[in-house]
């Protein structure tokens, strides 16, 4: 696997982070729920913007995209989805219920993208670490290591497999130790670094 320039994943979030964001969210008011929500039914264009902050596309032989959930963007998303499943009624307490499980919860989502020839049967065990400049990490919590699978050939029989062609992993850190600050974020595999990025939470909502 080719690592990823760290620099160059650092640049192309300042790129789409501008300056004069108000600062991660540590705890999702009514108010910043409405605001979610608005997002979230806004233009094409205007969602696209709120969400390049968050998506980070990677240049790299496995490693695709990373991206960042936060509580208030939970809110973005979610109501995207009810809109595509045409509930247009989307409320704020619906929304508050929608992200109880994810209080306080930075996650980190990594996709990962494998060679058509791989003989992978599960998602390895990529590892995502934040910590702060001197080092110091961020204790891990939860982790979620999602199989994507090819889609079946229109007539291929009936019990057979279809290879592994990526995965997603989900990692999830608690907000307030994250915090407002620039910290590092590596993706590793068996100890070995795959991929580096500073990342300013501050920038982030």
């Amino acid at each position: 696997m080719r690592a990823l320039h760290g620099l160059s994943l650092a640049a192309a979030l300042c790129l789409v982070a501008p300056a004069g964001l108000r600062a991660i969210v540590l705890d999702v008011s009514q108010d910043q729920i409405y605001r979610a929500i608005a997002i979230g039914r806004s233009t094409d264009s205007e969602r696209a913007r709120f969400h390049s902050r968050y998506l980070v596309p990677v240049e790299d032989a496995t490693i695709e995209q990373v991206e960042l959930l936060t509580e208030f963007r939970r809110v973005v998303v979610e109501t995207e989805s009810r809109l595509r499943l045409g509930d247009h009624m989307f409320s704020a307490r619906q929304a508050a219920d929608a992200i109880k499980p994810w209080r306080g919860k930075l996650t980190i989502v990594v996709r990962v993208r494998f060679h058509p020839q791989n003989v992978f049967v599960t998602v390895p065990s990529y590892e995502v670490v934040v910590a702060s400049p001197a080092g110091e990490e961020v204790t891990l919590g939860d982790v979620r290591r999602m199989p994507l699978w090819a889609t079946p050939e229109p007539n291929q029989k009936p019990g057979t497999g279809t290879p592994l062609i990526g995965g997603i992993v989900e990692s999830d850190f608690d907000a307030a130790t994250v915090g407002q600050t620039t910290r590092v974020v590596r993706v590793t595999l068996g100890g070995k670094e795959l991929a580096r990025a500073a990342i300013d939470f501050a920038r982030l909502e």
